[in-house]
C-alpha cells in the first residue's frame, strides 16, 4: 500500500538562520545554518510572506548544515538577514508567491470555464512576435512567425488560447474548468486546487503526489 504523503506546512520548509554578513567584490554573502538540507537547492528563494530574495546556496558543511547564501539582487530587504532570525527557503522553481497562494486564506478563488480571447501581438526581431492577453498587464508569450508586416501592435483573434496551472503547469485549454485569483492573476487547474489549495498543503514544493 502506498504511504500517504505528509501534509506540508510552512514549518516543514527548510529554514536558514543568518549569523554573518560580508560584502565582497563578487557581491553580498550571508553565512548561516539550515535546520534541514531536505529541499535545499543550489538556486533557491529565501523568504517570509512579506519579503523574498532569490540567490545561490552553497553547502559548506553537510554535518552542521552550515551554508552560504549569495543573493542575485543588489538590494536585499534588511529584515531578511537579521542575525539569528530564521527565514524559510523554497527551491528555484516555485516562488514565495506560490507558497502564499497555497496558504493564504484571504485570497478569493473563483471557478470559471476557459475560453480563448483575443491577444495583442507585437512584432519582435528575428521573425518572432510577442502575444499579450491585454495591454500592459505584464504577461506575454513569444512565438515564431505569423507576423503582420509593418504593424507595431495588432489583434490576433482568439490568440490567447490557454493558461497554465501555477502548481503543475498543465495547459488550461478551451472549455476546461479552472480556479482563478486576482493575486498575480493566477490560474489553477481543478485537480491542483482541490489537492493543494483547498487543503492548504505545500507538498507540491517537495514533489509530493
Amino acid at each position: 500500500m502506498k504511504e500517504q504523503a505528509k501534509h506540508v506546512t510552512l514549518d516543514d520548509l527548510p529554514q536558514f538562520r543568518a549569523v554573518k554578513h560580508e560584502s565582497t567584490e563578487q557581491g553580498e554573502v550571508y553565512n548561516g545554518f539550515f535546520n534541514t538540507l531536505e529541499g535545499v537547492d543550489a538556486e533557491s528563494w529565501l523568504f517570509d510572506l512579506d519579503h523574498f530574495i532569490q540567490g545561490d546556496v552553497k553547502i559548506l558543511n553537510p554535518e552542521t548544515k552550515e551554508a552560504e547564501f549569495r543573493p542575485h539582487w543588489a538590494e536585499v530587504p534588511p529584515a531578511i538577514f537579521d542575525p539569528g532570525l530564521p527565514w524559510m527557503m523554497s527551491d528555484g522553481w516555485y516562488q514565495p508567491r506560490d507558497v502564499r497562494l497555497a496558504l493564504d486564506e484571504t485570497f478569493v478563488w473563483t471557478e470559471h470555464t476557459f475560453h480563448a480571447r483575443d491577444a495583442y501581438a507585437t512584432n519582435l526581431e528575428n521573425g518572432l512576435r510577442s502575444l499579450q492577453p491585454g495591454i500592459d498587464n505584464g504577461r506575454s508569450r513569444v512565438y515564431q512567425g505569423q507576423l503582420e508586416p509593418g504593424a507595431t501592435q495588432y489583434v490576433v483573434p482568439g490568440g490567447w488560447d490557454h493558461e497554465h496551472c501555477f502548481v503543475c503547469n498543465v495547459h488550461i485549454d478551451e472549455g476546461k474548468q479552472y480556479f482563478w485569483t486576482e493575486y498575480y492573476d493566477t490560474y489553477c487547474c481543478v485537480a491542483c486546487y482541490e489537492r493543494w489549495v483547498l487543503q492548504r498543503d505545500m507538498g507540491f514544493i517537495f514533489g509530493h503526489e
